[in-house]
């Protein structure tokens, strides 16, 4: 059946307490997390993005994590703001493309127009001259 809390005299008067749910004697500074269903020595708080508690054996592994987000963070926000704002070449070229298009055929319908003046000034000189 059941076990019944057993912890001494000496164990409560050092801060042990018992853990209903684990049914072992719960350290000082030690908490019971709902999420992993187990007691956690010096419990700060259970991370949904690792899915395990953060306490004593691995706090010093969070903060490089913590840390290292950070710093990828610092990275790479940057250069996301860069390649939308600034735009990416994949996306200018298709409208620098379309933009010189149009410059280009406005060109060349310029020339024609010349060339036609042109030849229409050297035809009317032609039989000016004759």
């Amino acid at each position: 059946g059941e076990i019944l809390c057993s912890l001494s005299v000496e164990h409560l008067k050092d801060g042990f307490r018992w853990c209903g749910t684990c049914k072992v004697a719960r350290p000082p500074k030690a908490s019971h997390c709902s999420d992993c269903n187990s007691c956690v020595l010096r419990y700060d708080h259970h991370c949904p993005f690792v899915n395990n508690c953060i306490g004593r054996r691995n706090y010093a592994y969070f903060l490089g994590f913590v840390t290292s987000a950070c710093c990828m963070a610092a990275w790479g926000l940057p250069l996301l703001v860069w390649y939308f704002l600034i735009g990416s070449p994949h996306v200018l070229v298709p409208e620098l493309q379309a933009a010189a298009g149009a410059a280009n055929e406005a060109v060349a319908a310029d020339i024609a127009r010349a060339a036609a003046e042109v030849a229409e000034l050297v035809s009317a000189n032609a039989t000016a001259v004759n």
